[in-house]
């Protein structure tokens, strides 16, 4: 039985679905750039070279990260990056330049030195949607939210949270309704 919150958020996703795919598939390199020149604006804001970052290898339609991933490790931040399990949980692994896939078929490091959300200076975070208050709607398996519940809130010490949105993931404040478990954001990166 789903809650009257999980309905609007699958409405929400429909739309957000809707307009994502009447966007232009094209200009995959300079979405790419654009990921990578703002992710790197906010890593040199608020991290040092040395420090870990959290991010993602993007799929489908989602706002390319392979360009931030190659520039985070090149100016010597340390990588982690999301090894997704069928039990819908995750472990995160050291990115050393080499890629393989995951049990669910997403591209993901093959070195398998374990790291921790909580060593992150900032987590890039995919999401379909998100709003500048803060709010995140992901694709509703919740992989991220249980993820992020283990790991502090910035303002209390924890990483900086960067949702990372194409233009049509962009919503309002206040449209996104948010249950107890769901995870909040600091920021919102649009590729």
């Amino acid at each position: 039985m789903t809650t009257p919150i999980d309905d609007a958020k699958n409405e929400i996703r429909k739309v957000v679905q809707a307009r994502r795919n009447s966007l232009q598939t094209g200009a995959t390199d300079t979405r790419a750039s654009a990921v990578a020149i703002h992710g790197m604006e906010l890593v040199q804001k608020f991290c040092q070279p040395g420090d870990f970052i959290g991010a993602f290898a993007s799929l489908g339609f989602e706002p390319p990260t392979d360009l931030l991933i190659s520039t985070l490790s090149e100016y010597g931040y340390k990588v982690l990056l999301p090894n997704s399990h069928e039990d819908k949980t995750i472990t995160w692994y050291r990115y050393d330049g080499e890629w393989g896939v995951d049990e669910l078929g997403i591209a993901a490091p093959l070195n398998q030195e374990v790291g921790s959300l909580n060593d992150c200076a900032l987590l890039f975070i995919p999401a379909l949607a998100a709003s500048n208050d803060g709010s995140r709607l992901g694709r509703g398996a919740g992989y991220y939210d249980r993820a992020l519940s283990q790991v502090p809130a910035h303002k209390d010490g924890g990483p900086l949270r960067v949702a990372v949105i194409d233009m049509a993931g962009l919503l309002p404040d206040g449209q996104i309704p948010m249950a107890d478990f769901d995870q909040y954001v600091d920021a919102v990166l649009v590729g």
